[in-house]
């Protein structure tokens, strides 16, 4: 494990806390981090998947947690945007 790979999780509690205060926006930065840190931190795309707003970006988010654990719970959530063709969300871009 890396420094890089401790990070994700320290991003996505930070992500997690403005969630659940209600400022959607601010959690979607350190998720950024989190996912550069560590693209295959599983938690991180969950959230990320919560907060996007647009279903093409949810299903990638929901696919890269799948890819990550093949076990996840995104298999549930995967079925509801089955139809929609998935798109990475502008969190995710590589500068």
């Amino acid at each position: 494990m890396t420094d890089d790979d401790l990070l994700a999780p320290v991003h996505t509690r930070e992500a997690v806390t403005a969630a659940e205060q209600g400022r959607e926006d601010e959690a979607r930065g350190p998720l950024r981090k989190a996912l550069l840190a560590d693209r295959s931190y599983e938690p991180a795309w969950l959230w990320l998947a919560w907060l996007v707003t647009d279903e093409s970006h949810r299903k990638y988010c929901l696919e890269q947690a799948v890819a990550a654990n093949p076990e996840s719970e995104a298999h549930a959530r995967l079925h509801r945007v089955r139809k929609v063709t998935s798109a990475p969300p502008p969190e995710v871009e590589v500068p």
